[in-house]
Order: structure tokens, then C-alpha cells, then sequence
């Protein structure tokens, strides 16, 4: 079954403009990637509920391939897009609220290198608070398991 970004952020109390923050950057992101997507998350204290006014919007973004830190750069470009869009040409957000979109790319690859027989991925705490919290807003078969 298919996961939307529009569904998983209207159950979070969250305000609007994260909300809008995280449906467009999904989008953005669906449109950027297309294929090469595989999740996008929420995490940290958005997705628990325990976050206030200084809080940053932790997003995991998953890809199958791709240098690292090339798509770290881009998918920080398209947050940051995303980000001032919401604040300031958005007509509905008449506070002005930034949403500071704060992503953690990996591609599959490099989750999958093992340490020791194990992969990274079940080795690092952020993975493991991420598989626990997270709140997945888009989900493509076919990624790690």
C-alpha cells in the first residue's frame, strides 16, 4: 500500500506550515528523483510530538544510488527552496513561520556496507531512532528491509 505525504502529515499535530513544508518537499523530491527515490521519513522530535518553536524538521531521505555528497547538496538546496517558499510566498502563512527542513541522505549502497558482518544501517543509532519514530511519508517497494 502506497504512502503519502499528504495522509501521514494530517495525522501529526503539527503546524500548518510544516505540514505544507513536508507535502511539497515530497513532492519535490518525487519529481527531482523520480525512480531513484525509495523513502522519505520524518524523525526526531516532529515526528514524536515533543518539539517546540526552535525545533529543526529532521527528514531521512533514502536513495538507490548516487554520490552522497552530491545528493546531500541538491536535496539540501531543495529543502532550503522549500523552506523559504512556506515562509514567504505562501499567503496562508501570515506568521511568516519558518520550517527549517534539516535532511539525512543515504543512498541504499552505502547502508548496506557492513562493519564487522553487520550492516550500517542496524549499527547507527540515528537508523535505529529512525526505524522506532519514524513517520514515513513516502515509501517505494523494493528498499531496505
Amino acid at each position: 500500500m502506497a504512502v503519502t505525504a499528504q495522509e501521514s502529515v494530517h495525522k501529526l499535530r503539527l503546524k500548518d506550515a510544516v505540514k505544507k513544508a513536508l507535502v511539497e518537499f515530497v513532492r519535490r523530491l518525487q519529481e527531482s528523483e523520480g525512480d531513484n527515490l525509495i523513502r522519505v521519513a520524518l524523525f526526531g522530535s516532529m515526528a514524536r510530538g515533543d518539539f517546540d518553536d526552535n525545533s529543526d524538521t529532521d527528514v531521512f531521505v533514502l536513495l538507490h544510488e548516487g554520490d552522497p555528497v552530491q545528493k546531500m547538496l541538491d536535496i539540501t538546496d531543495i529543502a532550503t527552496d522549500v523552506s523559504y517558499d512556506i515562509a514567504f510566498k505562501d499567503p496562508d502563512n501570515v506568521d511568516q513561520w519558518y520550517v527549517l527542513l534539516s535532511p539525512l541522505v543515504e543512498t541504499e549502497a552505502a547502508l548496506k556496507r557492513q562493519v564487522r558482518g553487520i550492516p550500517r544501517w542496524r549499527l547507527e543509532p540515528v537508523f535505529k531512532r529512525i526505524d522506532a519514530e519514524g513517520v514515513s511519508l513516502f515509501e517505494r517497494d523494493g528498499g531496505l528491509a
